[in-house]
């Protein structure tokens, strides 16, 4: 899951993955995985359809929508923050996209070989990814140093790889290219009725100029709780975290001494914001790519 923030401004967005793993309350079923908060909706509301005798696919849809309901339910409760739109991605999207864009420049510190799970075989360094690799490479937590923490920064990265495309290839002002994403979306994207996507493109294309930073909600450590290993955060913690990052204080100018001059000095222009990969476990970003490096 990961939680995006869009100024007013349409400038230096940040975009927050939240591990699947954190432990917190969801409505109804008390201390649980955060991940489980879809997956429990969408339990209970097919077995209310179907003892109302509500038939497939319409049982489904519903029961879908409960379960994205109650993940939204979830995250806003956590983090105190309001969430306007939403959208979700299935797995095939990451295949379809990254076909689409004719493969998606990605970087490993090491090579991995995850055969055996998500089939993910990778050399070191910096490589192209098109169709299946994308899954792979999106799915590995086996082998990793960090797990599922890894996995995040994965997807990040992933991102991080398409923007780059985007911003590199021009796509916005591809009408070919731009109908195959568009293609991509209605095949693997599902998003809220009440959001615009083609009024949304000049945001989008803002930012595949680089005006985006990823981070990840800080864990305090790992705990077993109900037989599954989970990760515990800190409620303020997090929630400070997240509220420093989208609505950070303006900076306090200091009063002028008596008897200093008040002629006012120019204002600096802003600087675009690159990549930030500080957040991404510490991974640096390949020279001349804007592709970080990641586990």
């Amino acid at each position: 899951m990961i939680l995006i923030h869009i100024p007013a401004n349409d400038k230096n967005a940040v975009a927050i993955s939240i591990p699947r793993d954190d432990y917190v309350a969801v409505a109804g079923w008390g201390m649980q995985k955060i991940k489980e908060a879809y997956g429990l909706a969408k339990y209970n509301s097919e077995n209310a359809l179907i003892k109302k005798g509500v038939p497939n696919p319409l049982r489904e849809k519903e029961s879908r929508d409960a379960g994205r309901a109650a993940t939204i339910s979830t995250i806003t409760s956590l983090l105190g923050v309001p969430i306007d739109h939403f959208a979700e991605v299935n797995l095939v999207g990451f295949y379809d996209l990254a076909t689409a864009l004719g493969g998606i420049q990605v970087c490993l510190r090491h090579a991995v070989n995850d055969s055996q799970y998500s089939g993910a075989v990778f050399p070191a360094g910096l490589q192209t990814i098109t169709g299946v690799q994308a899954l792979e490479f999106v799915r590995q937590r086996h082998g990793l140093p960090n797990g599922d923490l890894d996995r995040t920064h994965r997807q990040q990265a992933f991102i991080t790889g398409v923007i780059t495309k985007f911003r590199s290839q021009g796509i916005f002002g591809d009408l070919g290219k731009l109908q195959s994403l568009l293609t991509v979306a209605k095949k693997d994207v599902v998003i809220d009725s009440g959001w615009d996507v083609l009024g949304f493109l000049p945001q989008a294309k803002a930012l595949t100029g680089g005006h985006i930073k990823f981070y990840t909600l800080p864990i305090e450590g790992y705990a077993l709780r109900n037989g599954q290993d989970v990760n515990i955060i800190d409620i303020p913690t997090v929630r400070k975290f997240v509220h420093d990052l989208f609505y950070p204080a303006p900076k306090v100018t200091a009063s002028p001494a008596p008897g200093a001059s008040t002629k006012p000095s120019a204002t600096p222009k802003p600087t675009a914001t690159k990549f930030n990969f500080a957040h991404l476990a510490n991974g640096t970003a390949v020279q001349g790519s804007g592709v970080p490096c990641v586990n």
